[in-house]
């Protein structure tokens, strides 16, 4: 075979073998977007249901006489925030994820000679709709359950404060913990969607500035009635920042 032509051979060859690996080299990186995408997107963020169970220890048809009557219960321990409910406004005194916690209490206050009753609420399950990456999506879950989240961990520090587990001391630098928690979550809420414009996340926005406020007024020891104790500020807070979730998710 002439030289010319076997040359010619090998360099065909070689080109078709470069086509080939460069063929199959595209293709498997094609495959590995598709099996493997770098970012994963989400269609919705989703937080579910829950119960809580209100023990209150008075309720009045007006609000101003309800206000008026928690002054009292807040000075022995009790929250007394003003929660509307049907056509009461009830002072209440604490919420409890397990009923049989709230009719413990209940007992107790009644050993004290002291009525309450008790009424439950559920905070229906909210969804917000869009295309998250994984990093959006784990700021949005945060933003809407931090309300839950800092409800409990409040509910936690006034029960160890309670039960001596904690003194004042103890129980005001665990509520700075739980302050630091919601400022970050916000700030790291509008960093990532403060240029949104849609009216659900301009309420989440909203309701993270104000779950701020009260944290930020339960951190200075900012009381609601003269002779509170500190364990009813933190109820009254946590109370307050619930209230703060049931009005967003009564907006979706």
């Amino acid at each position: 075979m002439p030289k010319k032509l076997s040359s010619n051979k090998k360099i065909l060859i070689c080109l078709a073998s470069i086509f080939v690996l460069t063929t199959a080299l595209l293709l498997a990186n094609l495959i590995s977007m598709i099996t493997f995408p770098v970012s994963q997107s989400s269609q919705e963020v989703h937080v579910n249901s829950f119960e809580l169970h209100f023990l209150s220890v008075n309720k009045s048809q007006n609000e101003l006489s309800a206000k008026a009557l928690a002054n009292d219960y807040q000075s022995i321990g009790a929250g007394g925030f003003i929660w509307k409910n049907g056509d009461y406004f009830y002072v209440a005194s604490s919420a409890y994820q397990n009923k049989n916690d709230a009719l413990l209490v209940q007992t107790n206050l009644k050993n004290s000679q002291i009525e309450s009753e008790i009424f439950s609420l559920t905070f229906k399950d909210f969804s917000v709709n869009g295309t998250f990456d994984s990093e959006e999506k784990k700021v949005l879950q945060k933003a809407l359950t931090i309300s839950y989240i800092s409800y409990q961990n409040l509910y936690d520090i006034a029960i160890s404060l309670d039960t001596g587990v904690y003194n004042e001391t103890s129980a005001k630098l665990a509520v700075n913990a739980v302050h630091s928690a919601i400022s970050m979550t916000l700030s790291d809420f509008q960093t990532l969607f403060s240029n949104e414009e849609n009216e659900i996340f301009k309420n989440i926005d909203t309701t993270l500035k104000n779950i701020k406020k009260i944290s930020t007024a339960l951190c200075s020891g900012t009381k609601i009635s003269e002779k509170q104790t500190y364990s009813s500020l933190i109820k009254y807070r946590y109370l307050e920042i619930l209230n703060e979730y049931s009005l967003l998710i009564s907006k979706e």
